[in-house]
């Protein structure tokens, strides 16, 4: 019993050792991995600048800058004059008019 008892927790012991080889080769990965990453990021962000997108428009891609000149600024401090407005015309006057109505009475006659 006692044989068992030691050959059980010599092989728990075997187990856990190759449980902790495979968790340190998988966390040897995963700083790798994570370094990778780092230098990716370095890489994506020194291609996002402005300056390089600019040198590569215009060198490798011939690309020209425009001359586009730059507007001119409004002072949001000075009120501008206020505009002039002017009156709609008047409506006409409309006038109507209406037929003349004529009644006509008629009176009784006294022949037979």
């Amino acid at each position: 019993m006692v044989v068992l008892a030691l050959l059980v927790v010599v092989v728990g012991q075997a187990v856990l050792a190759s449980g902790q080889v495979r968790m340190s080769a998988l966390d040897q990965r995963l700083q790798i991995a994570q370094e990778q990453h780092r230098e990716l990021e370095l890489r994506v962000s020194r291609l996002e600048t402005p300056a390089r997108i600019v040198g590569s428009a215009t060198g490798q891609q011939h690309m020209v800058r425009s001359h586009v000149t730059q507007l001119p600024s409004v002072s949001l401090n000075t009120p501008l004059a206020a505009p002039i407005l002017t009156p709609a015309p008047a409506p006409s006057p409309t006038t109507t008019t209406t037929a003349p109505t004529t009644t006509t009475t008629t009176t009784p006659t006294g022949g037979q």
